[in-house]
């Protein structure tokens, strides 16, 4: 017994989550008048709602996305772990998420990508 080591503990304290008032004040800050910030918005909202990875979320293409099932592919090539995988996504979001497609198509003309930029 003299040989083994004691086991190391996790010394990282667990990180608290957001409060629903914390949320509500957060997308409470965008204005949805401006485009930029109508994008960001959903960006978050979609992020919250589904808990996929930044980079996932901002890879988006139109093309991933069911609306009738109600959820998005993301491919393996975008994937961390290089494995495809269905996420579902609430009906709202999906709702608000083509109505930001159409705003896109508006400013940037008919394309794949979900979250654009100038």
């Amino acid at each position: 017994m003299k040989n083994n080591k004691n086991l190391k503990l996790d010394a990282e304290e667990e990180i608290k989550g957001f409060s629903d008032d914390e949320v509500t004040l957060i997308l409470n800050y965008f204005n949805e008048r401006n485009y930029g910030e109508l994008r960001d918005k959903l960006l978050v909202l979609l992020l919250l709602d589904t808990g996929m990875r930044i980079n996932e979320a901002i890879s988006t293409k139109i093309s991933n996305m069911d609306f009738k099932e109600s959820s998005i592919f993301i491919p393996p090539e975008i994937n961390k772990n290089r494995k495809g995988r269905h996420i579902p996504v609430s009906r709202e979001v999906m709702r608000e998420l083509r109505k930001l497609h159409d705003e896109c198509i508006g400013y940037f003309g008919d394309h794949e990508a979900l979250f654009m930029n100038a």
